[in-house]
């Protein structure tokens, strides 16, 4: 299985637990973390693996980063 398959998988494991979320802040949680997921596995096929530290929108409305 390729790198970019994995971090698709990790995105459908969270779009699912969005799903089974008991509140709507949990669910906009994993939607978020699912669609940080979906650009990660989408910027390693470009070939242009994420930098290591990814901006991203929290559930809040404000902006903050993920650093690896």
């Amino acid at each position: 299985m390729s790198l970019s398959q994995e971090f698709y998988d990790y995105a459908d494991e969270h779009f699912g637990w969005a799903d089974t979320a008991k509140t709507e802040h949990e669910r906009a949680i994993f939607l978020q973390m699912a669609a940080a997921w979906l650009e990660v596995a989408q910027q390693w096929e470009a070939d242009s693996p994420p930098s290591a530290t990814m901006t991203v929108r929290r559930v809040d409305g404000e902006r903050g980063s993920i650093s690896a």
